[in-house]
């Protein structure tokens, strides 16, 4: 639908900037001057580097221990609007499915979705597993007590959420067919999921990532520095130069 709509203003554009490699790709095939391809839009990955493992520890005691979270068990995060495009609903409906008590969930954000969640959240009998935490602005806490990030939206550009979460050394669950493949490079990153609406197919991906335990540490790390605000800014700059000066 978009596609014969952007190749039509396409000729007047001079240049354009995608932010994921599925964009530049298709970008290409349009009458387009020059495409550039910048990694997302950046998140602080440097900073995160520097807080010391103690506080990390510390942040993840205290937000556990604010949230009702048993240290044996394991805590699922969502970062996002409560919109029907970031799915939470997909992931309170495995995590019925699944009945293990050991796994919690919290989602932060607001959003329209709010009184259809609570509902799906009470209908499956979850009030003690799942909380809406609103609109949070303390999430190094929140990465820091997680143990999973599921970030299943039905659309992203590249999913800043999940890449943030990645930065503090969060394990993810994300959606093959969007930018977050881009970053979720390998299983020491996260895993990726074909049809993110499949209550089956997230169930699955929850318990197996819940076996594994696993952070994103060393190499993982490394694979998504690219993201790192500081390195988006300098290709942008080269980009504004080569454009207009």
């Amino acid at each position: 639908m978009y596609f014969p709509v952007e190749w039509f203003y396409g000729r007047w554009t001079d240049a354009l900037v995608t932010i994921n490699t599925d964009d530049y790709a298709v970008a290409k095939h349009l009458p387009i001057k020059r495409v550039y391809y910048i990694p997302g839009v950046g998140t602080d990955i440097e900073n995160v580097e520097r807080i010391a493992k103690e506080q990390r520890q510390k942040l993840r005691q205290e937000v556990r221990r604010n949230l009702g979270i048993n240290d044996d068990e394991y805590l699922l995060l969502s970062v996002g609007e409560l919109s029907e495009r970031k799915n939470h609903a997909t992931v309170i409906k495995a995590i019925s499915k699944l009945n293990d008590p050991k796994i919690k969930y919290v989602i932060a954000g607001i959003g329209d979705e709010e009184t259809n969640l609570k509902s799906l959240i009470k209908e499956n009998r979850l009030e003690n597993k799942v909380q809406l935490l609103g609109y949070q602005t303390d999430l190094d806490g929140l990465y820091f007590a997680a143990d999973l990030n599921v970030f299943i939206s039905k659309r992203e550009g590249l999913g800043l959420g999940g890449l943030d979460g990645v930065a503090h050394g969060l394990y993810i669950i994300g959606n093959g067919n969007t930018g977050m493949k881009d970053y979720i490079k390998s299983g020491d990153i996260g895993l990726l999921v074909k049809d993110p609406t499949d209550v089956d197919e997230v169930s699955r991906t929850i318990a197996f990532a819940k076996q594994g335990k696993k952070k994103v540490t060393g190499k993982g790390l490394e694979v998504v520095r690219e993201f790192d605000y500081r390195n988006v800014n300098k290709i942008m700059k080269s980009i504004y130069q080569k454009e207009f000066m």
